[in-house]
């Protein structure tokens, strides 16, 4: 079902998975990997995963809440884009940087917890519905 080599998370054969538990060890998720796994509803991250790519969760709409481990670095461009059922979501504090558009189409999110060094713009990474962001972020 995982493709991993070398601590990459490459691809899910399975686009009808709805649970995924990514193995310890995993360093990077590759842009794409979970794309469009429409069913997935519950993703459960190791303290290994440095880095989210583009588009890795892009279409995963059936997510709801998304609870990213410590040790995270880096969340690239569009990597949570489309996730249409997205509610809430936990950026941890050792995360650096966060791409454009890294939630945009998550039309649904209502809280994001995202570290204050971060300084970001919610223009830059969250969906506006209307002339407002529909999600409240609070900075810890």
């Amino acid at each position: 079902m995982l493709q991993i080599k070398d601590g990459v998370l490459i691809s899910c054969t399975d686009k009808r998975v709805r649970s995924v538990e990514i193995p310890d060890g995993v360093r990077i998720i590759e842009e794409g990997a979970f794309s469009g796994c429409s069913d997935l509803s519950s993703i459960t991250f190791p303290f290994s995963v440095r880095i989210i790519c583009e588009n890795a969760f892009s279409y995963c709409t059936s997510l709801e809440e998304l609870d990213l481990m410590p040790g995270l670095v880096q969340i690239e461009d569009k990597a949570f884009f489309g996730c249409t059922r997205l509610q809430y979501a936990t950026i941890p504090d050792t995360v650096k940087w966060v791409g454009k558009q890294a939630f945009f189409g998550c039309d649904n999110l209502i809280h994001i917890i995202v570290p204050k060094h971060l300084k970001l713009k919610a223009k830059d990474f969250l969906p506006k519905v209307g002339p407002f962001y529909k999600a409240r972020i609070t900075f810890m």
